[in-house]
């Protein structure tokens, strides 16, 4: 067997993992035994020098790394049905690029604080708002409004598109105040400000 079609059987048995735990949730200790499975049919392969035995152990292996994948990606998944429908007070700052729009802006804002009590996690909450005062990246931003869930569109499923990125919530033109900036990761707060002077500078130097 070539090595490109073991590359390809092993990324298919990863998606696999994937799919079946998306509707199947197995107890945490039957998955780590299943691993000690695979490790040891890959030894017992290895001593006998069976390759078939060895590629069905990192198969199988895959297909759990994919379990996995999926598990932790479902254990990020904040619970925030009893805050939907809320009007709440939000504490956070701007995660992300701005998206900016004609006549809106879209921010990623990381919630660390709801009715002033500090989370135990943060989650994430796309806000929608009027084009102006622009926000940057950084900016630490308290938003009152109310928290929805992403609404599912008839051709388009919106909170899996969101959900890729984390993002579990939205806010709709809520009242915000930017109390601080800097907040984040400084390395991407400092691409942003290089990318803002480059933009600034083009925006400068050419006809409209």
């Amino acid at each position: 067997m070539s090595k490109s079609r073991i590359f390809l059987l092993l990324l298919l048995s990863f998606i696999f993992g994937v799919a079946l735990r998306s509707f199947i949730d197995p107890p945490l200790f039957f998955v780590w035994a299943a691993v000690i499975v695979g490790v040891v049919a890959i030894a017992l392969g290895h001593l006998r020098g069976n390759r078939t035995v060895i590629v069905s152990g990192f198969l199988f292996l895959a297909f759990l790394g994919g379990v996995f994948r999926y598990t932790a990606f479902d254990e990020k998944h904040p619970d925030l049905t009893n805050l939907f429908g809320q009007n709440i007070n939000a504490r956070g700052f701007v995660a992300g690029e701005p998206e900016m729009a004609r006549s809106v802006q879209r921010l990623v804002v990381e919630v660390e604080i709801v009715d002033d009590q500090k989370l135990a996690g943060s989650f994430y909450t796309l806000v929608t708002l009027r084009r102006f005062p622009e926000y940057r990246i950084g900016d630490e931003l308290t938003t009152q409004g109310v928290l929805e869930a992403p609404t599912i569109y008839r051709d388009f499923d919106y909170p899996a598109f969101l959900a890729k990125d984390q993002i579990f919530s939205v806010m709709r033109f809520p009242f915000v105040q930017k109390t601080g900036e800097g907040r984040g990761r400084k390395l991407q707060i400092m691409l942003s400000s290089i990318k803002k002077a480059f933009e600034k500078n083009i925006e400068a130097s050419l006809p409209e």
